[in-house]
């Protein structure tokens, strides 16, 4: 190694690495502070792996482009999400091995071990949510809230299945590979030194604001009187079963809030 005053850092990542985004930001905002202390920070992530890939989902993002068009670049990115990102990672670490001391790979996404790699730096592994846990609120939900299946769920079941059957098989070996296993939450920290076997190795990092932004939140928010009073609910989180939506968003559900005193039901 380098040395712990410069260390030469490597953030991997199966995702566009964008700030815009949950998983990337967190390591986006990491790689921002350990420069400020002094060290050098490189990322590998979608658009290094797949480039010819990378470029046309700006487009499509921006809503360019007919029906069929549109069509084209979602069947493409269904393809596409079965394509190894984890084996041109590894590819790119084995060539350039000697210029890192860490690498902090998120889950799935460095399944090989390290003598594989041609490293003998720090392994990392990182989970901003286990994919386990993730997979087994899904069935949960496909339970609580049933839906009914339709052509275009049903193809992309079928058309993403190799990639998810991967990744799957993955998140294991990526851990097992690992010197350290950074999690976020303590539910997840518990399932991995408990049934999935992976003990002192895992640690936790919480996610949180820091102490400005914190401040900053505390100084905008108004009395709770008056925020009850409004009856108001803001929910911040993507559509999706796996965030528990559906609950919150099913308009049979109501919820009662108490604070200082004050309640309030929304229904």
């Amino acid at each position: 190694m380098s040395g712990p005053a410069s260390l030469r850092i490597l953030m991997v990542i199966h995702t566009h690495w964008s700030r815009d985004l949950g998983a990337p930001r967190v390591q986006l905002e990491l790689a921002e502070e350990l420069r400020v202390l002094g060290h050098t920070v490189e990322k590998f992530s979608y658009e290094d792996a797949f480039p010819a890939l990378a470029t046309p989902r700006a487009a499509a993002a921006s809503g360019g482009g007919d029906g069929a068009g549109r069509f084209a670049s979602r069947l493409g990115a269904y393809l596409a999400s079965n394509l190894s990102f984890a084996a041109r990672a590894a590819d790119f670490v084995r060539r350039h091995a000697a210029r890192f001391d860490v690498v902090e790979a998120h889950q799935t996404d460095l399944p090989f071990p390290k003598r594989r790699l041609g490293f003998d730096g720090l392994l990392v592994a990182r989970s901003v949510g286990l994919i386990p846990a993730y997979d087994q609120f899904e069935r949960f939900a496909a339970a609580r809230w049933p839906e009914p299946a339709s052509p275009r769920q049903l193809a992309r079941r079928l058309l993403t299945w190799p990639g998810r059957r991967r990744r799957r098989r993955d998140v294991t070996a990526s851990f097992r590979a690992a010197d350290l296993i950074n999690v976020s939450n303590r539910d997840d920290l518990a399932a991995l030194r408990g049934p999935m076997g992976f003990g002192a190795k895992t640690v936790i990092f919480p996610f949180g604001l820091s102490a400005a932004r914190r401040q900053a939140f505390l100084a905008a928010r108004r009395g709770a009187g008056e925020r009850l009073a409004a009856r108001t609910v803001a929910f911040i989180a993507a559509f999706a079963r796996v965030n528990r939506s559906a609950s919150l968003c099913d308009p049979r559900t109501s919820w009662t809030f108490t604070e200082g005193g004050h309640e309030a039901t929304v229904s």
